[in-house]
C-alpha cells in the first residue's frame, strides 16, 4: 500500500524536474563525431564541495577499433558552460617539450576544489616504453587542474 501512496509525490518530482529542465535549453557544450572517432560518451563523477562545478570523464572510441580515450569534462554551473581543457598544451607547457600522455581516470576533487585526474605517459601497444622524445610525466600518477583550468599540479602519493 505504501509504493501507491508515493506514485503520487514520484510524479510530482518528475514533473518538477521536467519544469525545470524545460527552463534550461541553453546548450553549453557539443561534442561531434569526427571521422576516427566515431562514437563519446559522458560519464559523470562529482560536485565540487561548494557545488558549483562538476567533473565528468569524456571518453570517446571507434567502433570496431581498439581506438579510444579518455579526458576531464568540467561543467560550471554558475557560468552555464562547459569545456575540454586543453591537457596536451598544458603539459607541454610544464615541461617544456611536446608531450605524449593517456588519462587513466577523472577521480573527482581535492580539498582545494581541483579536478583530480590521473595520467601516465602514452605507450604504442606492443612497445616497452615511450617514444623518449615524448616522454614527460615517467609515470602514471594523480595530477590536479586548478578551477581556471590553466594550470597542472602533479599531487605526491599518499
Amino acid at each position: 500500500m505504501r509504493t501507491l501512496r508515493s506514485i503520487p509525490f514520484i510524479m510530482f518530482i518528475m514533473a518538477v524536474c521536467a519544469a525545470v529542465l524545460a527552463q534550461n535549453r541553453d546548450t553549453s557544450y557539443v561534442k561531434r563525431p569526427e571521422p576516427h572517432l566515431q562514437s563519446n560518451g559522458l560519464k559523470l563523477i562529482a560536485w565540487s564541495h561548494k557545488g558549483h562545478v562538476l567533473a565528468a570523464e569524456l571518453t570517446w572510441w571507434q567502433y570496431a577499433s581498439d581506438f579510444d580515450g579518455v579526458s576531464l569534462f568540467p561543467y560550471d554551473a554558475d557560468g552555464k558552460r562547459a569545456w575540454e581543457p586543453e591537457l596536451g598544451a598544458l603539459f607541454d607547457k610544464r615541461f617544456g617539450k611536446k608531450c605524449a600522455f593517456v588519462v587513466g581516470q577523472v577521480i573527482g576533487f581535492d580539498s582545494r576544489g581541483r579536478i583530480l585526474f590521473e595520467a601516465g605517459d602514452y605507450y604504442e601497444e606492443g612497445d616497452d616504453d615511450p617514444v623518449p622524445e615524448t616522454r614527460c610525466l615517467g609515470h602514471r600518477g594523480v595530477w590536479a587542474l586548478d578551477a581556471t583550468g590553466a594550470k597542472l599540479i602533479e599531487v605526491p602519493p599518499a
